[in-house]
């Protein structure tokens, strides 16, 4: 299962993977189509940083711009299936070698 985290507009957050294979984003390049496996995360706007959506790129290239997905699929550590709405969400990590039972601090 992949290492993927979702982090919600009020702070929830869950760990799982991401199902969708792709992210549709339409640039000032043109539309563009992007495989999951090439993004690090994805920001969408409406918060209080964000003017516009934005897909950061494993290498290093940022695309802004509306993404398409009203709602993303994803399957939560405990191996169940949701589609989490796009409203609900403030960014999505791909790969980020999260651990269910991280180490604390101290």
């Amino acid at each position: 299962m992949g290492r993927d985290l979702i982090v919600g507009r009020r702070g929830d957050s869950l760990l799982g993977e991401v199902l969708e294979r792709s992210f549709a984003i339409r640039t000032a390049f043109g539309p563009i189509r992007v495989e999951t496996k090439g993004i690090t995360w994805v920001h969408l706007k409406d918060s209080p940083d964000l003017d516009q959506d934005e897909i950061w790129l494993k290498t290093g290239d940022r695309l802004t711009g509306p993404v398409e997905p009203r709602t993303v699929r994803f399957r939560t550590a405990a191996g169940e299936t949701l589609k989490v709405p796009r409203d609900a969400i403030h960014s999505i990590v791909i790969g980020g070698g999260f651990r269910p039972r991280a180490r604390g601090l101290g």
